[in-house]
């Protein structure tokens, strides 16, 4: 895990938060007023993933960092793929706080990744060669849910 703060230090220094649980490859960072989902990807680019909301599970927004800050009022599309069956989802990012960022986001918009059979997804820009992240899948749903504030069995205390 030691790794994965580093990665995440590295990534955005503002995500750099103290984690709080664990769910299999994935965990849940908080600075008191915020949650984030993140986990190491099995195969990294310059960028990574972080899924927010606040505290009260509200003004949820997922970031896909750069190392190279952003500056365009322009949108720029992320896909996120369950790298089988043609099964994947496009969000317009904006920039935002030097980082490419969409807001808001819901459950219901990971739930075609999550759900599918293969044990890893990717996210990636199109229009940028090397972006792509793979992650394994094992804890995505239920960090997410933490985040989102979704009751299951893992998250309740």
């Amino acid at each position: 895990m030691k790794s994965l703060l580093l990665f995440a230090a590295l990534s955005l220094p503002a995500m750099a938060k103290s984690p709080i649980k664990f769910f299999g490859d994935w965990e849940v960072l908080s600075d008191g007023l915020h949650l984030t989902a993140t986990s190491v990807p099995i195969k990294i680019s310059k960028h990574a993933l972080f899924l927010t909301c606040d505290i009260n599970h509200q003004n949820c927004s997922f970031t896909y960092t750069d190392t190279k800050q952003c500056n365009t009022t322009n949108e720029r599309y992320l896909i996120i793929s369950a790298l089988a069956d043609g099964v994947s989802v496009g969000f317009p990012t904006s920039c935002i706080n030097g980082q490419w960022t969409e807001k808001p986001w819901d459950w219901i918009d990971f739930q075609s990744i999550l759900y599918h059979s293969r044990k890893y997804f990717s996210v990636y820009f199109p229009d940028e060669t090397n972006s792509t992240n793979i992650y394994n899948k094992s804890g995505a749903t239920e960090a997410i849910k933490y985040v989102l504030g979704i009751q299951n069995n893992f998250n309740q205390e």
